[in-house]
């Protein structure tokens, strides 16, 4: 018998990554961005930025739904930081991008200010998570679902009463 093998993308090496938002993935010159993947360590770190909590009320005790399922608060601003975060650490070279100035977005920090919030999502979660490993691979990850890319949509950040631009401004990423 074989000791335990951390499952998922071998660290510190770069590897290809074609995102799926606006059909990337078929487009003939699609972008395709390298990553280099973090250690478990470095993702805890990233983690730790993450502001989520239960929601109280006055008196101090979980708010729940009603089938007693406490609800979750979230911190958008702490969320688009450790997005940024990701980016920035873990981009290592961008392809086939063009900002909306004509200029080529090439790094991870010029995919922060001129990138599509589509992207930057699925890229820090890529990033974090392996989204795009093997379903075998996948089945053996802690806490993994039996959910795919296809069935489950990955946040894209804009909410509907937001302006362009409103959340990368709020979260200091503009």
């Amino acid at each position: 018998m074989m000791a335990r093998k951390v499952p998922g993308y071998a660290h510190g090496k770069e590897r290809k990554y074609l995102p799926e938002a606006f059909d990337n993935r078929t487009d003939e010159e699609p972008i395709t961005i390298w990553i280099k993947t973090p250690t478990e360590r470095q993702k805890r770190e990233v983690m730790q930025m993450a502001a989520a909590s239960i929601e109280t009320n006055d008196q101090g005790e979980a708010v729940t739904d009603s089938d007693g399922i406490p609800q979750m608060k979230i911190d958008l601003a702490y969320s688009m930081r450790w997005q940024n975060s990701v980016i920035v650490k873990f981009v290592s070279r961008v392809e086939n991008y063009t900002g909306s100035d004509g200029n080529p977005i090439a790094t991870g920090e010029q995919l922060l200010d001129h990138g599509e919030t589509e992207i930057v999502s699925e890229l820090s979660a890529e990033i974090l998570t392996g989204l795009s490993l093997g379903e075998d691979e996948k089945k053996h990850l802690p806490g993994s679902s039996d959910t795919t890319a296809k069935t489950t949509q990955a946040p894209d950040g804009i909410a509907a009463s937001a302006e362009p631009g409103d959340l990368q401004r709020r979260a200091g990423a503009a």
